[in-house]
């Protein structure tokens, strides 16, 4: 039997959900990592309609982009911005996350109905993924 080999740093993987939630998730994950020898990624999926090609997305990804790389370096820790083109947000994030990873999905404080963010950790989760849930507490 073959030992596993573990990666020499942490992958912590931020899925972008809005722009005010995730940057507050990257303010709140700097203590989380401080000290860690961490690799946060912040992963964005473009869901592109079917009648489009996959390439060409009907809105402009260089926008979302831009504002990705303006909260990652807002961030006080080294964020790697990547950006998928895809037909389905759910299927495209198991592909994009690494082994391995620490899903990190912000959230909203409890609510009596399940959100989109619990939903979309619980896929991830049952797909094998490490994922916790992040909960901004000052959001409404």
């Amino acid at each position: 039997m073959a030992a596993e080999v573990w990666p020499a740093s942490l992958p912590v993987v931020l899925p972008y959900t809005t722009a005010e939630r995730t940057a507050a998730a990257l303010h709140a994950l700097q203590p989380l990592v401080a000290g860690l020898d961490a690799e946060v990624m912040l992963l964005a999926v473009q869901v592109v309609p079917y009648p489009l090609p996959v390439n060409h997305p009907d809105v402009d990804a260089g926008r979302l982009g831009e504002d990705l790389h303006r909260l990652a370096s807002a961030s006080e820790v080294p964020v790697r911005v990547q950006i998928v083109l895809a037909r389905e947000r759910d299927s495209a994030l198991q592909l994009a996350i690494p082994p391995r990873s620490l899903v990190v999905v912000p959230t909203r404080p409890r609510r009596w109905w399940r959100t989109a963010e619990r939903q979309m950790a619980a896929a991830l989760r049952r797909n094998g993924h490490n994922v916790t849930l992040l909960s901004l507490e000052g959001e409404a």
